[in-house]
């Protein structure tokens, strides 16, 4: 029995989850490296490491904690973006 023609361009449900994996290491990858480029060499290898999966409990560990700790001290920022000189430049 022939296949339908349609079921070769769908993605396969075997294939969704490292297909979508590799989309959230990239969206990150592309928003810490804007972070990093004042920052340094060192960030910058880790985020290499951390888009091609090497050492992924170093790398996700690590960049987890990079983005939480932007993340909590950008807070006020978040919460209030209206108030004093932030993201908008009030």
């Amino acid at each position: 029995m022939n296949k339908p023609p349609h079921t070769n361009l769908t993605v396969t449900s075997d294939r969704r989850i490292p297909v979508a994996l590799l989309l959230f290491r990239l969206s990150i990858f592309i928003v810490m490296f804007m972070w990093t480029l004042t920052i340094g060499a060192l960030e910058i290898a880790l985020l290499v490491a951390f888009i091609h999966g090497i050492a992924k409990r170093w790398t996700y560990g690590t960049v987890l904690g990079l983005h939480g700790i932007s993340t909590l001290s950008a807070f006020k920022h978040y919460a209030a973006p209206f108030e004093g000189p932030g993201f908008f430049g009030n």
